[in-house]
């Protein structure tokens, strides 16, 4: 009976010590930003996820994604699902400090900052 709370006790503690790294200061597993039509994440699995939080209908057009990273600028274009999301495979060599990002869609463009979140 002992052995067998010991034991428990024991995976309860790993398990806890394994979570507590995505939630310390020093894990960075994503970045955000947002503007005040656009919501956009990095996530962990290196994806750009791009989301259209507007008052407005959701855009049908195409839309460009701008992403200045050291002295690079990429431009993604694509068009929103239904539901005004997009993930775009965004993998860098290294991980970013913090970079740049510019929307364009129909007359518009906006700005936003990812940052370590």
């Amino acid at each position: 009976m002992i052995k067998k709370r010991l034991m428990l006790f024991l995976l309860i503690g790993l398990y806890l010590t394994g979570c507590s790294e995505l939630y310390s200061e020093s894990f960075s597993g994503y970045y955000a930003g947002e503007s005040e039509n656009w919501k956009v994440v990095y996530d962990r699995d290196k994806n750009l996820i791009v989301e259209y939080i507007g008052d407005e209908a959701i855009p049908q057009g195409k839309v460009e994604l701008s992403r200045k990273y050291k002295e690079m600028e990429f431009t993604t274009p694509f068009h929103l699902s239904e539901e005004g999301k997009k993930t775009i495979d965004s993998q860098f060599s290294e991980e970013p400090t913090s970079y740049e990002i510019t929307i364009q869609w129909e007359e518009h463009t906006e700005s936003l900052s990812l940052k370590v979140m």
